[in-house]
């Protein structure tokens, strides 16, 4: 009975892992998206915001596009300053006319979690 229980509980756990979406990773000549994640926008249209950060040889920039349903980029935001040491984005939210991001910075060499509230329709941090 013990042996049962135990495979089943292998097999759930398997599958729960197998299933996950796992954030995408992208690569070009000039540089290298690492943790790309995808939120549809519930604003009435079917654009979607892509979070990202460009790994380059100075350091990580937190990038968002906002992409019509055809491709068509509508904005593009990086978000630099010498004050954002190392920050990284990880996760997004939509909320009709609001982005939520969550993500890291480096302060005083102590990584901090931090959460940003972004406007949809213009990239612009509020």
């Amino acid at each position: 009975m013990k042996n049962n229980l135990l495979l089943i509980c292998c097999l759930l756990l398997s599958f729960s892992a197998s299933s996950q979406l796992f954030q995408k990773n992208f690569e070009y000549s000039q540089g290298h998206y690492t943790n790309a994640n995808l939120e549809k926008v519930n604003d009435g249209t079917n654009d979607v915001i892509i979070a990202s950060n460009l790994i380059s040889s100075a350091a990580p920039i937190p990038i968002l596009k906002r992409l019509q349903e055809d491709g068509t980029l509508v904005w593009s935001k990086t978000y630099e300053d010498t004050s954002l040491a190392n920050a990284r984005f990880f996760d997004i939210v939509n909320y009709f006319d609001l982005i939520f991001v969550t993500g890291s910075i480096d302060v005083n060499g102590t990584k901090k979690v931090f959460t940003a509230k972004i406007e949809a329709q213009t990239g612009d941090i509020l």
